[in-house]
């Protein structure tokens, strides 16, 4: 956008994960025995092709969901993952409080990283106060 000035915070880490008890053996899924798994669907544009984008390259394709797979809030998709409705997708390094609490776990050791990411951007206007492009720049700059 014009006027802009942005910075890459992090890069998309594309991860499944499920609720524990979701997992046999509390091993994680391969990749052929996680694509037969009910497999939970963010919708909304910026999320179709979510499971699409987690398993190019591997030769296996994500099943079409069914409607009642499909969530429109993350807050409750993230729900129902803890439920155990189901394996859905996570977003490293924003997952990794739930992965880190025990609440969810990694559904199968595969991790896509994909073109797009996460940035922070400051205005035009807010780019006169030292303070914003000090924060850009560290925020910018931090290893997350």
């Amino acid at each position: 956008m014009p006027g802009l000035r942005s910075g890459r915070v992090f890069d998309e880490r594309i991860v499944a994960v499920c609720q524990p008890s979701v997992l046999p053996t509390n091993t994680p899924f391969d990749l052929c025995a996680l694509a037969e798994q009910t497999l939970l669907h963010m919708s909304g544009p910026a999320h179709f092709g979510d499971w699409d984008r987690y398993f190019d390259g591997t030769g296996l394709h994500a099943p079409k969901p069914p409607k009642h797979d499909r969530y429109l809030s993350y807050m409750v998709y993230l729900r129902a993952i803890q439920s155990g409705l189901g394996v859905g997708i996570g977003w490293r390094p924003m997952i990794d409080e739930y992965l880190n609490s025990g609440s969810v776990v990694l559904a199968c050791e595969h991790e896509c990283r994909t073109a797009r990411g996460y940035f922070c951007s400051i205005s035009e206007r807010a780019r006169t106060r030292p303070v914003a492009e000090l924060f850009l720049n560290w925020i910018a700059s931090a290893e997350v």
